[in-house]
């Protein structure tokens, strides 16, 4: 699992997609086989072997400092994609062979306390998590990521719809069954990425004899449109 990204700045390599440095690996890795440099040029040491393939389970990257005035129409009105929209994903997460994981949200409550008195969720239940990147734009894209959404958590509106707040409610819990027993609270790419790797880890021991790419596959196919960001 890989939780960590950086950002292509405009005109880098990685910025319409294609294969650079960073995710050329592993997409080799995937297939079972790996990469050498040679100047310019990115090459497969040798054949991908199926006995050495590998499910790489990736987070698209994660909006960073969102405000709403980043998130208007021109009449004002808040727009939660338009910012996924916006923000590319990150490398390496454009790799063709790996599974890349992006965040929705379910989440929509608010806390019960004055100080949050008027605060809305920022996005209906099922829609993209604010946030979460997309492959929208990306120049001349290979790919179209992320693969699939888990829950990344939302966010809170302020009455004048001036502040964004990223309350703990709207955030996924890493508690165990017992309440009692609480670690943490995450959100974001990173959360519904390690929910990825887990479901994927569940398919593998339950079902030992299964390929790395068909548990991709399956996890892909067997994914559903949520009414709110269906295409």
């Amino acid at each position: 699992m890989v939780a960590v990204t950086r950002y292509s700045g405009d005109g880098e390599n990685g910025a319409d997609g294609t294969a650079i440095l960073c995710s050329a690996p592993l997409d080799a890795l995937a297939a079972g086989t790996d990469v050498t440099v040679r100047e310019d040029r990115i090459d497969l040491i040798g054949a991908p072997d199926p006995a050495a393939s590998r499910l790489i389970i990736v987070s698209a990257g994660n909006i960073r400092g969102a405000v709403p005035q980043q998130m208007r129409f021109k009449s004002g009105e808040l727009d939660p994609l338009q910012q996924p929209d916006l923000s590319r994903i990150e490398e390496p997460t454009h790799a063709h062979n790996v599974l890349t994981v992006g965040a929705y949200t379910q989440l929509d409550a608010v806390p019960d306390s004055r100080f949050f008195q008027g605060f809305r969720p920022l996005v209906a239940p099922g829609g993209l998590s604010p946030f979460s990147r997309t492959s929208v734009a990306l120049t001349n894209a290979a790919v179209t990521k992320p693969d699939i959404v888990l829950e990344g958590g939302n966010m809170l509106v302020a009455p004048d719809e001036s502040l964004l707040d990223e309350h703990d409610l709207l955030s996924v819990t890493t508690a165990h069954r017992d309440p009692a027993r609480q670690l943490t609270w995450t959100n974001a790419t990173s959360a519904a990425t390690a929910q990825a790797a887990a479901l994927a880890a569940l398919a593998m021991r339950t079902y030992p004899g299964l390929r790395p790419e068909t548990v991709r596959a399956l996890i892909v196919h067997e994914a559903q449109w949520t009414p709110a960001i269906s295409p």
